[in-house]
């Protein structure tokens, strides 16, 4: 497919010719299952990226066409519109623009362009990408510490900078003293994970965890796991716009509070989605948006944030189910 173009004069008869951006990502924003989805729709058209050069190398790894990438001064988007204008040029006014993420959703509102679809990319959650093979058993129980005896616990990261690991490593040591030791898998980068890894040490091994950067991809530890649990971060949250007024005062005073403050990105459903897919049973906190998808996850598997007990008991319900 021919990428977009748009020149831009230059000096004399000399021209500059740029790419014309097809989508605006966050990556921060996505957990690779996402990234190898937004490959395949944007079909090698080129993307400008929301974040540092590192994430721009790590959105192309997973196939995305990478044109330009931008980091926000000071990670204000509010400041940052003639930073993003000079990055990404002249984007798409016709509605086609696809961002994926709070960040890119704010830059193009501070472009001035109407994206197609909203930070949850709700158009993109009817399509996962294909399936992957999980890694060896053995290998990864192994390489977690894990024994015989012990059941694996996913926490779900989609993407990892969503979820909450000092909860959900509350959850599983509530499991375990309900007789089933368990070992939580987490994201390093998940959010929590210092203070869980410090909790974990505090209780002397009695609460296990262990840290794998690959729990962003769970098809890829399938294999090893026992079940797994999905828990947003932030609870009673909205969208841009979710207030129904996107223009005006009112618009900017959104834009000027998103932009000068750090972004959690919203967790979406692909974790729970990927996991049930590859045989996992999952357990959901009711914050997040696999709690919406009843024909997925029966309503004994969905708990209130507030009442880890819940959790814990629909865990140990089913690994105990697993073990006769």
């Amino acid at each position: 497919m021919i990428p977009q173009r748009t020149a831009i004069s230059g000096s004399g008869s000399a021209a500059v010719v740029r790419l014309r951006m097809a989508a605006l990502i966050d990556v921060n924003a996505c957990a690779p299952p996402r990234l190898r989805a937004i490959a395949t729709r944007l079909a090698g058209r080129p993307a400008g990226i929301i974040g540092t050069a590192a994430e721009a190398r790590r959105a192309a790894s997973f196939g995305v066409n990478v044109a330009r990438s931008c980091l926000p001064p000071l990670g204000a988007m509010v400041l940052s519109g003639s930073v993003l204008r000079g990055a990404f040029g002249r984007l798409p006014s016709d509605g086609s623009l696809l961002t994926v993420g709070q960040r890119a959703h704010e830059a193009a509102r501070l472009l001035g362009v109407s994206p197609a679809f909203g930070t949850r990319a709700a158009a993109l959650d009817d399509a996962l990408p294909d399936p992957i093979d999980s890694l060896p058993r053995d290998e990864l129980r192994a390489a977690w510490g894990v024994d015989a005896s012990e059941r694996v616990c996913l926490l779900l990261a989609s993407p990892a900078a969503s979820c909450d690991a000092r909860m959900a490593l509350d959850i599983a040591g509530r499991t375990s003293m309900l007789g089933h030791p368990v070992v939580l898998i987490v994201h390093p980068s998940s959010p929590g994970a210092a203070r869980a890894e410090r909790l974990a040490s505090a209780a002397g091994g009695a609460w296990r965890l262990a840290f794998d950067a690959r729990v962003d991809d769970p098809e890829l530890l399938a294999s090893a796991a026992d079940v797994a649990i999905a828990i947003d971060l932030r609870i009673g949250r909205g969208g841009p716009g979710a207030t129904g007024r996107d223009s005006g005062i009112s618009a900017f005073a959104l834009a000027f509070a998103r932009g000068i403050t750090a972004m959690i990105p919203d967790g979406d459903s692909w974790g729970a989605r990927l996991a049930a897919r590859a045989g996992i049973p999952v357990v959901v906190a009711s914050n997040t948006p696999a709690a919406s998808m009843p024909d997925m996850v029966p309503a004994e598997r969905i708990f209130d944030p507030r009442r880890p007990n819940v959790a814990a008991v629909a865990l140990h319900t089913i690994l105990s189910a697993a073990s006769r």
